[in-house]
């Protein structure tokens, strides 16, 4: 099962910062298509999704770079929904 706390760890390593930039090139051009992108598209486009992949996206949420539009307790993992921090600051106005 996924934890974060655990998988973490990894993007500090060689491989997870390569997985990191290719997380994040892909979830921009994602965004940058459609607004926003599901779990599922961002697993299409890398090919296969590792859990190492899945704590990229859930660091970009930590780190700001990406705002979960999903409630990720409620959702399956391919099913949460993801858009830039820049619909953070519009969402945050409401």
């Amino acid at each position: 099962m996924y934890h974060y706390k655990t998988e973490r760890k990894f993007i500090f390593t060689e491989d997870g910062q390569k997985d990191l930039k290719a997380v994040r090139t892909i979830a921009n051009a994602l965004i940058n298509i459609t607004g926003c992108f599901k779990v599922g598209k961002l697993n299409d486009a890398l090919g296969s999704m590792t859990w190492s992949n899945l704590a990229c996206v859930d660091y970009l949420v930590e780190t700001g770079e990406l705002f979960e539009i999903t409630d990720k307790n409620i959702v399956t993992c391919q099913q949460r929904i993801f858009t830039n921090s820049t619909y953070n600051e519009y969402y945050r106005k409401f």
